[in-house]
């Protein structure tokens, strides 16, 4: 399955180095249809055959969702355990100490079913993530190609 990037003016999500899968959010509340359109697009990610990994970029300004839409992706999480085993670790990238808060708080309530990290720094999240692309036997044409923007 030819997997194509998506960005709308909420979430971009770039697989143009899959297996190494950049994922971000913008400081914009989403609206329903877009988290819907997101979840959408998870849908057809998760169902590649292929083992990947993923780094989680949260945005330079504070946001937090609306709590429906908090829920409908914890939903969305919770429908579908099956499916999210082919990606074996997240890295998350909080540029603030608020930030990196919230998602260890989020994460004690509702951890994500693969391997995750919180991180201060891309590099250190990049690093990690080549890490357990080897644990896991997961192939990238040079690890220098991941530091690349």
């Amino acid at each position: 399955m030819e997997l194509e990037n998506y960005e709308s003016d909420t979430f971009q999500v770039d697989v143009s180095k899959f297996p190494f899968v950049r994922m971000a959010s913008s400081s914009i509340q989403p609206t329903s249809q877009q988290v819907d359109s997101y979840l959408e697009y998870l849908d057809k990610l998760h169902l590649h055959s292929d083992s990947f990994v993923i780094m989680s970029e949260t945005p330079k300004k504070m946001i937090i969702l609306k709590a429906e839409h908090r829920i409908k992706i914890g939903n969305w999480m919770k429908e579908n355990k099956e499916k999210i085993i082919n990606c074996k670790a997240m890295a998350f990238i909080a540029s603030s100490v608020l930030y990196k808060v919230i998602l260890q708080g989020i994460f004690l309530i509702q951890p994500p079913l693969n391997e995750y990290k919180v991180f201060k720094s891309e590099k250190e999240a990049t690093e990690w993530l080549h890490q357990k692309m080897k644990e896991n036997n997961i192939s990238f044409s040079s690890s220098s190609d991941l530091l690349d923007n």
